[in-house]
C-alpha cells in the first residue's frame, strides 16, 4: 500500500509539473528507483513505461548518483560485472588515488569495489610506462605503498601526509567512474592518432614516411584507420538502437 501511495504521489508530481522529467527534483524516491535498476530489481525501460521518465534522464541520474555516492558506485560496478568484465568505465587513476589517500592495500580496495586485484595491479603497471610524469609519480607512490603493505610496515605520519599532498596536487578530487565509455575513449585516441597521420600527409609525406616519423608501421596505421571506422559504426548503431528502445541501459 505504501509503495502504491509513493508511486501515485510521484506520478502526481509529474502531472503537476507538466515539464520534462529532466526537471524533476532529486529525492529519496528517485534514488530508490535508480538503486532498484542497479540491483536488477527493475529495468530502465520498465521505469520509463511506469513513470514516464525518459531513458536519457535515467542514464544521467545514474551517472550523477554514481559520481557522488559510493554506495551507488559499488552497485554500478556490480551491475556492470554481471554483463561482463570490461572495466573501461572505471577511472583507475581515481581508484589508485583513493587507495593511497585511504592508506589501504590493493586487495582491500579490490574487495571494497568488487574489482579483481590483478586488474588494479595491471593498471598500476600501465602508469609506470606512461608518458605523463605525474602518472609515473603516482605509479612510484603506489608501488611504495604496496610494498609497505606487503611487508606489513606502516607508513609514518609524515609519509602519509606527503603522499596525500602529492596526489592531491597532481590529480585533485578524481572521480572513480569515467563519464565516457571505453569505446568513446578509444575513439578519441584513434582520432588523435589519425590527425597526426593526416597532418604529416598534408606536408606531402607518403604513408611509409609518416609511419617512420611517428615510430609506427604502415600496417598499424591501416589497422587503426579500420578500427576507428568500425568503432564509429558500432557507436552509431548503438545510438540508433537506444533511440528505438531496443537497448535499455549501457
Amino acid at each position: 500500500m505504501q509503495g502504491e501511495t509513493e508511486t501515485n504521489h510521484f506520478r502526481g508530481r509529474l502531472r503537476y509539473n507538466q515539464v520534462k522529467s529532466t526537471a524533476i527534483e532529486l529525492d529519496g524516491f528517485m534514488r530508490s528507483i535508480i538503486m532498484s535498476i542497479l540491483k536488477g530489481e527493475t529495468t530502465a525501460k520498465a521505469v520509463e513505461e511506469q513513470y514516464g521518465i525518459d531513458s536519457e534522464t535515467i542514464r544521467h541520474k545514474i551517472n550523477e548518483f554514481v559520481q557522488s555516492d559510493k554506495s551507488f558506485l559499488k552497485e554500478y560496478i556490480a551491475y556492470q560485472n554481471k554483463k561482463g568484465h570490461d572495466y573501461g568505465y572505471i577511472n583507475f587513476i581515481g581508484l589508485i588515488v583513493e587507495m593511497i589517500k585511504s592508506d589501504v592495500s590493493q586487495s582491500e580496495i579490490a574487495r571494497e569495489y568488487g574489482i579483481p586485484s590483478r586488474v588494479i595491479s595491471r593498471e598500476i603497471e600501465k602508469l609506470g610506462k606512461s608518458d605523463n610524469p605525474e602518472e609515473v609519480k603516482l605509479y612510484d607512490i603506489a608501488k611504495i605503498c604496496a610494498d609497505r603493505k606487503m611487508r606489513r610496515v606502516a607508513l609514518s605520519r609524515l609519509e602519509r601526509v606527503l603522499y596525500t599532498r602529492l596526489v592531491d596536487e597532481m590529480f585533485g578530487d578524481v572521480p572513480i567512474m569515467n563519464e565516457k565509455s571505453r569505446t568513446d575513449l578509444e575513439i578519441e585516441r584513434l582520432e588523435e592518432f589519425m590527425k597526426q597521420v593526416q597532418a604529416n600527409q598534408n606536408q606531402g609525406l607518403t604513408v611509409e614516411q609518416v609511419a617512420e616519423r611517428l615510430g609506427t608501421s604502415v600496417s598499424t596505421i591501416r589497422r587503426n584507420r579500420l578500427k576507428l571506422e568500425e568503432l564509429r559504426c558500432k557507436k552509431r548503431i548503438k545510438a540508433e538502437l537506444e533511440e528505438s528502445g531496443e537497448k535499455e541501459l549501457e
